[in-house]
């Protein structure tokens, strides 16, 4: 009679349970892989945050390899190591571990991203008597994420800007210079920095284009949100000059419409060299003499047509006034040209260019390009210096007309500006450039080559 009565107590035990089961509902999974965009609505060339979340819930995992993302017709970047956070999803806690890039197109249309795969190793407890021990064992396990659609709405065509490249985001620019105080001839280095957030990659060094100055290709360098160009400029007369203000244009979209940012204008202060010096003075006399030829000649017409009026012995003074006056004007122009002879006819200093020319053939027989058009600028400013009659370091060029041949002249013009982009550009010439270059030194650094012109 006992057990009809254990039956039913038993039974009323397992109704409450069996009902707690009903209401708990299914179990979290314990792996669960989620692909999230940042924004689902974008520009071209635009690039948009991804993240791939693996979410673990009681399970231990070992082998975790990067996610896969299946797309087409976008660029993705690489993924990130990933970051790890706890999170509630539906109630239940789970390790998460974030991998993230980004991804953008560069047409307008409607794309699908995903899904996003990813492998691991699932441990678990060994089975059998390993599991007596402790023992684990593992298999793999592969993950897959849902699909997301990424729709890529066109730029319009209604008020973009000149000289609009793609570019799309928000930024500012701003460009320096060094240094503000130069002489003729030396160089400035000017740097352009371009920085936002957006497709700044859609942005190029252009050449900064300024008055005055002798321009070289720009050198870029793309980091994490910004350009950065560096541009030689060298400055070729002295006095104020001005670096003008670089403008850009890109796409804004969160505002909708087409932006603009510019720096501002730099101004420099140039100092005028020793050669460009000698040539405003040369400049200086010329206008000199020329006011005093015009002098004479409106002298001479008033003289003559007071001597009309006057007696024979006011002609004759006046005429003796004029020859002395026409006297002294040719001994003045006799005395500039005897000392511009002279000042051509010092010797020139034979031990200075052959020690330039020395060090020009060591460094190319080490092929060292650097060192090697350092000597032959070293090597022509002197040699023109010779020609001009100024001191070597006085000298920027160009070379004098008639100096050599017309060919030679010719190549060694080229010689002169290489050497620019070599020193200042960071152009490295072909070992048979440089032995052309080294050619050309040896006939123009020679001593016979010296005397000709003198």
């Amino acid at each position: 009679m006992r057990f009809p009565l254990l039956s039913l107590c038993l039974l009323g035990l397992m109704i409450p349970a069996a009902a707690g089961a009903e209401e708990a509902g299914p179990a979290a999974e314990p792996l669960r892989l989620e692909l999230k965009l940042a924004r689902a609505r974008v520009y071209p060339r635009m690039p948009v945050p991804v993240t791939v979340t693996l979410m673990v819930r009681d399970a231990q995992l070992r082998g975790i390899g990067y996610p896969r993302l299946s797309h087409r017709s976008l660029q993705v970047g690489e993924f990130s190591l990933p970051a790890k956070r706890e999170l509630v999803l539906e109630g239940a806690t789970y390790t998460a571990y974030d991998f993230t890039t980004v991804v953008s197109a560069r047409q307008s249309g409607s794309y699908r991203l995903g899904p996003a795969e990813l492998e691991a190793d699932l441990v678990s407890p060994a089975s059998g008597a390993a599991a007596f021990f402790g023992a684990t064992e593992s298999k793999p396990v592969a993950l897959k994420s849902q699909p997301l659609a990424l729709t890529v709405l066109p730029v319009p065509m209604q008020g973009r800007p000149d000289g609009f490249s793609g570019a799309v985001g928000r930024f500012t620019v701003s460009v320096s210079a060094r240094p503000r105080e130069v002489s003729a001839g030396d160089p400035v280095t000017v740097r352009t920095v371009i920085r936002g957030e957006g497709a700044e990659r859609e942005f190029s060094c252009r050449p900064i284009e300024a008055r005055g100055f002798r321009g070289y290709p720009p050198v870029q360098e793309k980091g994490a949100g910004e350009l950065v160009c560096e541009q030689l400029l060298v400055p070729e007369t002295g006095g104020a000059a001005e670096i003008p203000p670089v403008r850009i244009s890109f796409f804004d979209p969160s505002a909708g419409r087409f932006g603009t940012a510019q720096s501002e204008a730099l101004a420099l202060r140039v100092r005028a060299t020793a050669a460009a010096a000698v040539q405003s003075d040369q400049s200086d006399r010329s206008d000199s003499s020329d006011r005093s030829d015009r002098s004479d000649r409106s002298d001479r017409s008033d003289k003559s047509d007071k001597s009309d009026k006057s007696d024979k012995s006011d002609k004759s003074d006046q005429a003796s006034a004029f020859w002395l006056a026409l006297s002294a004007l040719a001994a003045l122009v006799a005395a500039v040209l005897l000392c511009r002879r002279l000042r051509r006819q010092t010797p020139p200093s034979e031990d200075g260019r052959q020690g330039w020319l020395a060090a020009a053939r060591s460094a190319h027989a080490s092929g060292d390009a650097s060192a090697f058009y350092g000597a032959a600028f070293r090597l022509l400013q002197r040699v023109g210096g010779e020609r001009q009659g100024l001191p070597a370091a006085g000298w920027t060029g160009p070379l004098p007309e008639g100096a050599f041949g017309r060919e030679q002249q010719e190549s060694l013009a080229e010689l002169l500006a290489r050497c620019d982009r070599v020193r200042y550009g960071g152009e490295t010439p072909q070992p048979e450039q440089m032995a052309a270059d080294m050619l050309l030194l040896e006939q123009a650094g020679s001593p016979s080559a010296a005397r000709e012109n003198i």
